[in-house]
């Protein structure tokens, strides 16, 4: 999967490079569209790399789902308990 994920955001990369580049000669608007979605794609990737790369070399493969960290605490149940109360509360219009 990470040689996929790898190939895929360099093929972003390079088809945002080529795509401005091409805008940049012709100023076809199109173009402009489609190297920002190119480029928009390519950060997500690298990122998704990046951090996952970071949190593998901080947590060496040993994250535990079970751990207190991962838990959800009392304040954030606080929190979703009050989006189920004004997801109720909402005045909702049906068409």
């Amino acid at each position: 999967m990470a040689k996929k994920m790898t190939r895929a955001a360099l093929f972003f990369m390079i088809g945002t490079v080529i795509l401005t580049a091409f805008y940049e000669k012709t100023a076809y608007g199109p173009v402009l569209s489609l190297a920002i979605t190119f480029g928009t794609v390519s950060y997500h990737l690298v990122m998704r790399l990046l951090v996952g790369g970071a949190f593998q070399a901080v947590m060496q493969n040993r994250a535990d789902l079970y751990k207190r960290w991962y838990r959800v605490g009392k304040r954030e149940m606080a929190v979703y308990k009050g989006h189920e109360r004004n997801k109720i509360c909402c005045v909702t219009i049906t068409p």
